[in-house]
C-alpha cells in the first residue's frame, strides 16, 4: 500500500536515511511528524527541536537516550536547550539532566521551573552562583534540606539573604552563624543580619554577643522583646555607645535600665574595678 509522506514520517520502520530526507521537507507538517518518530537519528531530532520544541518532548525515545547517555541533555546546543527548557510541562528526567549543566544560565532556567524535582534543586544549590541561589531560596517549595545546602555552600549574597529572612527554620540561621567564612568583613555582615533578625535563636544571639562587635551589639540591643538576661549582659558593657544603645531602646523602661546599671556598678566595685565618669549618670 502506498504511503503518503506524512505516513512515512511517522512510520517507526522507516529507514533513518528516509527520515533524514523528510526532516528537510518543505512541508512543515511532514517535518513535525518526523520529530516524533522514535527511529529518528539523534542529530536530526536535535536539529528539529528549535522549530518544534513541544513535539520534541513527545518522542518516546528521549528517556531511552538519557539512559544510554546521561550527558545527552547537557550536550544539546545552548540556545536549543534554553528554548526547550522554557516550554510548559518539561519532563522531570529532562529537568534533572539539565540540572547537571555547567552553565549557571541554564541552571537558572531549570530552577525557575515550578516542576523541577527537589533532587535537581539540591544538586544545583551547591553551585556558586548568587542569582541561582536566590532563585532556589525564594521558591515556595524549597525544603529545609535545600536551605541547609545553601547555608553551607551558597555565596555571600545568598547567605546575607538567608540571614535576614524571618520565614526559614531556626536550624538554617544556626548553620549560617556556625558556617566558616574566611573573609572577616563578610562574616561580620552575616552576623549583623542575624543579630537584627527577630527569628534568630537566643543561643545564636548570645554567641554573637560574645564577639564584642559594636554594630552587632547595637543590633542586639534594639528589639522590643529583648530578654532580661541580654539586657543585663549589655548593661555590663560600660562603653558609652552600649549605654546609649540600651537607652535608645524605648521599649526598655527607665527603671529596668537603672537597675541594670546599678548591678553593673555593684559588680565593678566588688571586683575592684572603677567605673568611668560617664557611668555615674546611670546610677544616680
Amino acid at each position: 500500500m502506498h504511503q503518503t509522506p506524512e505516513e512515512r514520517a511517522i512510520d517507526v520502520t522507516a529507514p533513518q536515511s528516509l527520515l533524514r530526507q523528510l526532516a528537510v521537507n518543505d512541508d512543515v507538517n511532514i517535518r513535525k511528524a518526523v520529530i516524533v518518530n522514535p527511529n529518528i537519528p539523534i542529530y536530526v531530532l536535535i536539529s528539529l527541536a528549535d522549530e518544534f520544541p513541544n513535539a520534541f518532548f513527545s518522542n518516546s525515545v528521549l528517556s531511552v537516550l538519557i539512559l544510554e547517555n546521561p550527558n545527552f541533555v547537557v550536550e544539546i546546543p545552548y540556545w536549543t536547550l534554553i528554548n526547550l527548557l522554557r516550554q510548559p510541562n518539561v519532563p522531570d528526567f529532562f529537568l534533572c539532566g539539565a540540572a547537571m549543566h555547567s552553565n549557571p544560565k541554564v541552571l537558572r532556567v531549570v530552577a525557575k521551573d515550578y516542576q523541577t524535582p527537589l533532587l535537581a534543586l539540591e544538586m544545583m544549590a551547591r553551585c556558586k552562583d548568587s542569582n541561582l541561589g536566590m532563585i532556589i531560596a525564594q521558591r515556595q517549595d524549597v525544603t529545609e534540606q535545600i536551605l541547609l545546602i545553601l547555608a553551607q555552600h551558597g555565596t555571600i549574597a545568598v547567605h546575607l539573604y538567608l540571614a535576614k529572612s524571618h520565614k526559614y527554620p531556626s536550624r538554617i540561621l544556626e548553620t549560617l552563624a556556625e558556617a566558616p567564612e574566611p573573609n572577616w568583613s563578610f562574616r561580620q555582615q552575616i552576623h549583623y543580619k542575624l543579630a537584627k533578625n527577630s527569628s534568630t535563636p537566643l543561643g545564636v544571639i548570645k554567641n554573637l554577643l560574645k564577639e564584642g562587635d559594636k554594630k552587632i551589639k547595637q543590633a542586639i540591643a534594639a528589639p522590643a522583646d529583648l530578654p532580661i538576661d541580654l539586657i543585663i549582659e549589655l548593661a555590663l558593657d560600660y562603653r558609652l555607645h552600649m549605654m546609649n544603645s540600651l537607652a535608645q531602646n524605648t521599649y526598655i523602661s527607665a527603671s529596668v535600665l537603672c537597675k541594670e546599671r546599678k548591678l553593673w556598678y555593684t559588680t565593678s566595685a566588688s571586683n575592684g574595678s572603677k567605673a568611668p565618669k560617664y557611668a555615674a549618670s546611670f546610677v544616680s
